[in-house]
């Protein structure tokens, strides 16, 4: 399975992008002065070039992830595009003559001033349906469930919005005085709202949106996006007090229109790539888990082919000699039968729950309960043949745990305890309470783990056996199904002498996690 790095060189093309459409901004603001007054056309035309190409990158996530939080960004920054390319550029050639009549630096009287308010009430409009994009793009309720988001019917919505308020602003026809065209014009700030009503219910529900999302969106670790609305909450305030947008004014925050636009593109490339770093993840990952999955597979068929020959071959002589065996030989054979076959069993056990660890997708069901109970129960799974096996467990003591693996951490340190000593050496099971928790102790009276190899007697298929035990069955997953078991109990897993020799396995469960 091979990476995709598809979304890492995405982002270098959006990096490229952004970069060359500021400078055709640059361009159109430092190129296209209009009668006089300075930079205003080509700055909203720039503004709209910008806007349009990051809601091209944002549709283009979209596109590639189908992730509706970039699909109602592109929505937003579209609106804001169009309206900056409508009011902005092309309303102040619907009578050039007029517009330019009624800003005359210092005149006295401003002639023809009608319709001269609505640029920068159609901007805010704008920015009141961006931002309840920008709130849909990180709802407060759980998607999950929901029918799947269409972009058809977001830029229908979206689009419907936009033409209602453009409409109603052109039936309207609402127009600025001669002294508040002078206000615009003077170094003291003048008061704020001089639109009206409509310019403060504009402003203020597009702030209180643009807050909402930048919560949000903070709360989702999108800090790019989050500084983007709170600088533009800081863009509907200087508009509120100066409303210039689409009149052939600038001032100094015009600015801040175009960063909020970067700060977007810089959240877009940072999804970009937090996306990349995670697919490169999943993917070794995948590849982990595929790779152990197979050398599961290669080994435990190696050791199921044991049991099943043997079982095979005991139920054919059985059928092909049936007569002329006795009962006792007939008893015998079955007993072996049923001894394969439990060992067999084991084997597809400990296969499957080895596979779930090694993938991380076992589930911990912790609930109070008696370590010791637990740990009695595992042990008690386990033929101890002739080992004379003492329990020192303290009942009583009550952890967060899941019984039946825990019970399984005992039944698989007991049975290597079992495998890996002499037949009549004892065993010892020690569950006692520890200061933040409990620990479990099995000891045996075999020949001991050297120091080199006890952290490799927990992986997978150590291929090590202690001196006198190398032709020892047993599938080479018991530590490893015990380690991966003890840290979903965020547990601890070691190997120490045992106070008279052997080997001695501790567990140390915390008391809450």
């Amino acid at each position: 399975m091979e990476p995709a790095p598809q979304p890492e060189r995405r982002s270098w093309a959006f990096v490229i992008v952004i970069v060359s459409t500021f400078a055709l901004t640059a361009g159109l603001m430092l190129t296209w002065p209009i009668e006089g007054r300075g930079l205003s056309f080509g700055f909203q035309a720039g503004v709209a070039v910008y806007a349009a190409t990051v809601a091209w990158v944002a549709a283009a996530r979209y596109r590639d992830t189908r992730d509706p939080h970039a699909l109602f960004l592109a929505a937003g920054l579209a609106v804001l595009a169009a309206q900056a390319l409508l009011f902005g550029v092309l309303w102040t050639q619907v009578d050039p003559v007029r517009f330019a009549n009624s800003f005359i630096v210092g005149a006295l009287e401003l002639a023809n001033p009608d319709g001269a308010a609505i640029p920068p009430l159609a901007w805010q409009a704008g920015w009141l349906i961006a931002s309840a994009c920008f709130v849909l793009a990180m709802p407060p309720w759980d998607r999950r469930g929901r029918p799947a988001v269409r972009p058809t019917r977001v830029a229908l919505w979206v689009t419907l919005a936009a033409l209602l308020l453009d409409v109603a602003l052109l039936i309207w026809q609402p127009v600025l005085s001669a002294a508040d065209y002078r206000a615009l014009l003077a170094e003291p700030v003048p008061a704020a709202g001089m639109l009206g009503p409509v310019s403060w219910a504009f402003a203020l529900g597009a702030a209180a949106l643009l807050a909402f999302a930048a919560i949000r969106e903070h709360r989702a670790r999108r800090a790019w996006t989050a500084a983007a609305f709170v600088v533009a909450i800081g863009l509907q305030a200087v508009v509120l007090v100066r409303p210039t947008e689409g009149l052939p004014l600038v001032q100094w925050g015009d600015l801040l229109q175009p960063l909020v636009l970067a700060l977007i593109v810089g959240g877009l490339i940072g999804a970009q790539r937090v996306e990349a770093s995670r697919a490169r993840r999943a993917t070794d990952r995948a590849q982990e888990i595929v790779g152990g999955r197979a050398e599961i597979a290669g080994m435990i068929a190696h050791e199921v082919r044991g049991p099943v020959a043997t079982i095979r071959g005991l139920a054919g002589t059985t059928l092909a000699h049936y007569e002329r065996l006795s009962d006792d030989e007939r008893r015998e054979f079955v007993a072996l039968i049923e001894q394969e076959s439990r060992r067999l069993l084991s084997t597809v056990d400990q296969t499957s729950l080895a596979l779930k660890i090694d993938a991380g997708t076992v589930t911990i069901d912790r609930q109070p309960a008696d370590l010791a109970e637990a740990v009695r129960e595992g042990v008690a799974r386990v033929d101890a043949g002739d080992h004379p096996v003492t329990i020192g467990a303290e009942r009583g003591l009550e952890l967060s745990i899941d019984r039946r693996y825990v019970a399984e951490i005992a039944r698989q340190l007991m049975d290597n305890a079992v495998k890996f000593s002499p037949p009549d050496a004892p065993i010892g099971v020690i569950v006692r309470p520890t200061l933040g928790g409990a620990e479990l102790e099995v000891i045996d009276g075999g020949p001991g783990i050297p120091l080199a190899m006890r952290d490799q007697v927990f992986r997978k298929f150590p291929g090590w056996r202690p001196t006198g035990y190398e032709e020892q069955p047993g599938s080479g997953l018991g530590l490893f199904i015990s380690r991966g078991l003890v840290a979903e109990h965020h547990g601890e897993i070691s190997i120490e002498e045992g106070p008279e020799g052997g080997t001695m396995l501790r567990v140390r469960f915390p008391s809450e996690v």
